[in-house]
């Protein structure tokens, strides 16, 4: 019997709604690049 060495999840939107933590993650590095803060509408993400 083959032993399974890897399981690959399609975590993202599948098994968690993320939407929130990357809104949060572009907020911060927009702050460390030094670029204007964009508010949750103007992020779009697909």
């Amino acid at each position: 019997m083959n032993k399974i060495e890897t399981v690959i999840l399609d975590f993202d939107g599948t098994i968690a709604d993320t939407k929130n933590s990357i809104i949060q993650t572009i907020q911060a590095t927009l702050e460390i690049l030094g670029l204007s803060k964009a508010n949750e509408s103007e992020i779009k993400i697909a």
